[in-house]
């Protein structure tokens, strides 16, 4: 890539960087998700930019899905990595999260409110409640988005909450939110 196109592409990576900390609506910012992932597709095009420009940090960011819906498991394991630096790891029973998360030490947990064997607020107790897992990050989804069981993850220490079925860009932007 030419001298030119770099400077061209790291201005246009400056002035995405200065609209995305101004306070826009979830609308605004899941564009502006798309237009980031958009200069990057092109400046790779063009020549391999470096994935600093698409907004994305070098490393991998560890995600693990605690659902019990293998179809979720499925195409999130698909779609987060081509979305953004994620690795993804699934579990389906949440009773062997706690061991696996401190064994893998996730940059962060997505995990579904309602489960057979453990609900989320359940797990999201036990984790918060347990010096080693306290300070793990968490993202509640769920079906059930009543205001009231939003409320009630938030006060039990998720750091987010997100409605199912899942809207990809909305998931990936609130995963970036939460990991900063």
């Amino acid at each position: 890539m030419t001298e030119a196109v770099k400077q061209l592409a790291l201005r246009l990576k400056a002035k995405l960087d200065e609209v995305q900390d101004r306070d826009l609506s979830l609308e605004a910012k899941l564009l502006l998700t798309e237009a980031r992932t958009i200069a990057a597709e092109i400046t790779a095009t063009l020549g391999g930019a470096p994935a600093v420009l698409a907004g994305q940090p070098a490393r991998k960011r560890s995600v693990l899905i605690v659902d019990d819906d293998e179809d979720v498991q499925r195409t999130l394991t698909y779609l987060l990595p081509k979305r953004g630096a994620f690795e993804v790891f699934t579990l389906s029973d949440p009773t062997q999260a706690i061991a696996l998360i401190k064994a893998r030490r996730p940059d962060i947990v997505l995990m579904d409110l309602m489960m057979p064997q453990m609900t989320g607020f359940e797990l999201l107790q036990r984790l918060k409640a347990d010096p080693e897992t306290s300070s793990v990050k968490v993202l509640i989804g769920s079906s059930r988005s009543y205001d009231k069981d939003r409320v009630a993850v938030l006060e039990s220490g998720a750091h987010d909450f997100i409605a199912k079925p899942y809207n990809v860009p909305e998931l990936v932007l609130r995963l970036n939110h939460i990991l900063g």
